[in-house]
């Protein structure tokens, strides 16, 4: 095992004994691409390079590790260019690629990860519509998808939006459009303890970014579908998820009445349904929501009088004022 990270290293990149198993280099400051030395390492499993300043393409030799390559974190970097399907291995366990300038589609070989849990492509340029394929994939616990031109609609008419494991489901900042509607076994949200290396994720929680590292993962139960172009009404099949504790549901064009089954959700903690279209009156249901720290509900055409209820009493006159 080699961890060389947080330091001010710089090119030219190390040798590396074909031995290495678990190899660390984030928090330098090595650039150009990716050396394919790396390529011949024998039995490499965990491989971290990142907050570099590399750049150039993904290397494609990375099936090569076969099942033997568990980890692939390449996020903050520069690299560019399609995500080649003969740089996914197998084996795939966390897969960390974002924050580059990748673009295309998500390659198709994802799906032959059976063991993947944990996939953040964040803040490239992928243009794709929803990688439903991903749903056979059966201990997916973390998909983030954010900041993209992923399009379309996230309905298939091959199945329902089924994903039984996921504890994190962030599409937000894209261009998906029609109705969304969460499958119900999204509710079981079963977990599966993670090791603290170097995972990472975003998160827009309290009306402001977070970031989770490693161990955090198994705390938070997270769906964020803002910043899209999803309409019609909140679907009903959102109350059943209840141990839901962050729910991100703003700056699309939801319509209707906010749905007082919402207060079954009795672990929410964060509430984001601001820059909408809904109306009526904020129920009085969400009273009983005891754990909600946060909310917003300002830019919409609602009316009536706030709910009396403390934590909704705490909030800044910003969350409930402003119409569109």
């Amino acid at each position: 095992m080699l961890d060389i990270s947080s330091n001010t290293f710089k090119n030219p990149f190390p040798l590396l004994p074909k031995s290495v198993i678990y190899f660390s280099a984030s928090d330098n400051q090595f650039s150009g691409e990716i050396p394919k030395v790396i390529c011949e390492l024998d039995s490499l499993g965990k491989l971290i390079l990142s907050n570099n300043n590399f750049s150039g393409s993904i290397p494609r030799c990375f099936e090569n590790f076969n099942t033997k390559l568990t980890v692939l974190h390449l996020q903050n970097n520069s690299l560019s260019g399609n995500f080649p399907e003969e740089s996914v291995s197998v084996g795939l366990v966390s897969l960390d690629v974002s924050h580059n300038q990748l673009s295309g589609e998500l390659p198709k070989s994802l799906i032959n990860c059976t063991y993947l849990q944990f996939l953040n492509v964040e803040d490239n340029m992928f243009n794709d519509t929803f990688p439903f394929w991903l749903r056979v994939l059966p201990g997916l616990q973390f998909l983030v998808l954010r900041s993209h031109e992923f399009h379309g609609p996230i309905f298939s008419p091959e199945g329902s939006l089924s994903f039984p494991k996921l504890r994190i489901f962030d599409i937000s900042k894209n261009l998906f459009t029609g109705v969304y509607t969460p499958d119900n076994k999204q509710q079981r949200f079963i977990g599966v303890s993670f090791s603290n290396y170097s995972k990472s994720v975003v998160l827009t929680n309290t009306g402001s970014k977070m970031e989770l590292l490693g161990i955090s993962f198994n705390i938070y139960k997270t769906i964020d579908v803002s910043e899209n172009r999803f309409e019609g009404e909140i679907p009903k099949s959102i109350s059943l998820l209840k141990e839901l504790i962050v729910l991100n549901m703003s700056s699309n064009a939801f319509v209707g009445h906010i749905p007082p089954y919402l207060s079954n959700m009795t672990n929410l903690q964060s509430l984001d349904l601001s820059r909408n279209r809904l109306s009526g009156k904020i129920p009085l249901e969400l009273e009983k929501l005891a754990f909600l720290a946060w909310m917003n509900f300002s830019y919409n055409m609602l009316e009536g009088p706030i709910p009396q209820g403390t934590q909704i009493q705490s909030q800044n006159s910003s969350s409930f004022g402003h119409r569109p």
